[in-house]
């Protein structure tokens, strides 16, 4: 839906990007008043080839955040189901664990790898 929305963004303002990527600067109010067809088309290609590269660049991104969280969600589960053997354990508690033993770096002291931290 984000990608949609990009692309449409990218093909409404395309001449405009490509105008600016044309001259290197902000285009003046009147930048379209004396072009042609066939300047208009130019911008236009221009435009859309940035629109591309745009795209690349969320796609990889989304591929690198689709990852990250992914992977927490395997952690999480992992402690879960560990943890919900022996104790009342529920998902949101580990969830809270996860994030816990991943912001202070838990240090493991001859405790599971997943132990919950000391109340001292």
């Amino acid at each position: 839906m984000v990608l949609f929305a990009m692309n449409q963004l990218v093909s409404s303002l395309a001449e405009v990007i490509g105008a600016e990527a044309e001259s290197g600067k902000a285009i003046p109010p009147d930048w379209a008043r004396d072009a042609d067809e066939e300047i208009l088309d130019g911008w236009r290609s221009v435009g859309l080839a940035y629109g591309e590269e745009i795209e690349k660049s969320f796609m990889q991104t989304f591929r690198e955040e689709y990852k990250t969280l992914y992977a927490k969600v395997g952690m999480v589960m992992a402690i879960f189901r560990q943890r919900t053997r022996h104790s009342r354990l529920t998902f949101y508690s580990a969830l809270r664990l996860e994030e816990y033993t991943s912001k202070r770096q838990f240090v493991n002291r001859g405790r599971p790898l997943f132990a919950y931290p000391s109340r001292h």
